[in-house]
Formats: structure tokens, C-alpha cells, sequence
């Protein structure tokens, strides 16, 4: 679980892949797109360094692609969509996702 707000004060972004989706997660809810966008590419990146399973790897994606696409950044967004299908083939929301922002 993602501790908002507390623990050692230093206001310094997590590391790993999972907590920084969590954080990601939270400023979705909170439509922060921009910074969820930031959050995710750094879960991203974090991952690479750290790699997670595909299925993880395609949330990652998803999400990054819906706050892109949320922003109106529909080419890239497809993008990520679709790094999210290649990391989870027939994901029923990456495609979805992927449909709607190919109209």
C-alpha cells in the first residue's frame, strides 16, 4: 500500500514499479493526468531496472496510455496501447482502450 503524506518527510518519489503505479493510480482517481503521466513513465523506467511480469508491465502501459489520451495525446497514447497488447496479447482493456482512441 502507497503511504500518502507520511513516513521519513523527504518528499521523494518511490522507486519501485509497484508503489510508483499505486501513486499513479491515486492521481488518476484524482484526474491529475499530467502527473499520473509523469508517475507512470517513471514506474516505466523503474521497471526496466526492475523488471516486473507482462501482466504488470501491460497495466503500466494501459494506464499510460489512458492519461495520454485523457490529455487529448492520442497518437501516443496508441502507442502505449499497444505496448500493452504486445506485453498481454487480447488484454480486453488495452483493446478496448486501443478501439476508442483509433476513432
Amino acid at each position: 500500500m502507497v503511504r500518502l503524506g507520511g513516513g521519513g518527510g523527504s518528499g521523494a518519489l518511490p522507486s519501485d514499479p509497484g508503489t510508483l503505479y499505486e501513486l499513479a493510480s491515486v492521481q488518476l482517481r484524482k484526474r491529475l493526468y499530467a502527473e499520473a503521466t509523469d508517475t507512470l513513465k517513471q514506474a516505466l523506467k523503474a521497471a526496466e531496472r526492475d523488471p516486473v511480469p507482462d501482466e504488470a508491465r501491460a497495466l503500466m502501459e494501459n494506464a499510460l496510455g489512458f492519461t495520454l489520451a485523457a490529455q487529448s495525446k492520442y497518437p501516443v497514447a496508441i502507442r502505449h496501447y499497444r505496448a500493452a497488447l504486445r506485453a498481454k496479447p487480447e488484454d480486453p482493456v488495452a483493446l478496448n482502450n486501443l478501439a476508442f482512441a483509433l476513432e
